[in-house]
């Protein structure tokens, strides 16, 4: 069953599974018969795609909003899904479609999601190592997309690579190095590790505090502000997946 040229919208109704005759599944039938699919395709089962949940989820990407509330967290975490290196991609469908999630790039949605972040950790007495952490990655994603007005790169070591900051790139290594160096010979369990090193405070860096100054000075313009709708290009990732999987 090929599917290629203009998306209708009966195709993105269809379930995509490998070994099933003609590979694709009418979502109603999928759902309708989900122990029965399951049982044939159980060892498929991470290769499924259900194209309706696929593109109501790049609909966050146009529209961020659930139950008719706006959310930037909403947009980011859809940009994030589509741009993580740790995905399972034997069909090498990100690689295909990166342009296109790149051109529905909203600048003013990604600079309030980490702003907010930012501004919030700056508030407080006092700073805990990891939101510390994530305070200099958000800061410099901000400069990223900036400068180059698509998505910052998800994985933190590729966008800390990019600094042109020696002391701000040395200083948040070091505030890294801390985080990770928790005594294991005190660890009872995976779970108790793990809630010591969110609970470790530290104390705040004169460079990383002047760095989040300076891009929330930078960004104070984009506060509230609701950009122009952009193009859609929902229809053209489902067709291009369509297309790499037969």
């Amino acid at each position: 069953m090929c599917m290629r040229g203009g998306v209708n919208e009966g195709q993105i109704h269809y379930c995509y599974i490998p070994g099933t005759p003609g590979y694709y599944v009418e979502g109603d039938s999928y759902r309708n018969s989900v122990l029965k699919h399951e049982a044939k395709d159980k060892g498929l089962f991470y290769d499924k795609i259900a194209f309706w949940e696929l593109t109501s989820f790049l609909g966050l990407l146009k529209y961020p909003e659930l139950d008719g509330a706006f959310s930037v967290g909403l947009y980011h975490t859809a940009a994030w899904t589509f741009n993580s290196p740790y995905c399972w991609d034997p069909y090498g469908i990100k690689e295909r479609i990166s342009c296109l999630i790149d051109k529905m790039f909203v600048l003013e949605y990604e600079i309030q999601y980490y702003r907010n972040y930012i501004l919030s950790m700056q508030n407080k007495d006092s700073v805990m190592l990891r939101e510390y952490l994530y305070a200099a990655y958000y800061a410099l994603a901000m400069e990223y997309c900036i400068k180059n007005n698509r998505f910052a790169p998800v994985y933190f070591k590729t966008l800390l690579s990019l600094c042109r900051n020696e002391e701000l790139a040395k200083a948040v290594l070091k505030l890294e190095e801390d985080y990770y160096s928790f005594d294991l010979s005190e660890v009872e369990s995976g779970n108790y590790e793990r809630k010591m090193m969110a609970q470790r405070k530290t104390v705040r860096n004169d460079v990383i505090d002047g760095f989040l100054r300076q891009i929330v000075d930078q960004t104070q313009n984009y506060e509230g502000k609701m950009p122009k709708s952009g193009t859609d290009y929902r229809g053209k990732v489902v067709e291009i997946i369509l297309d790499a999987l037969n």
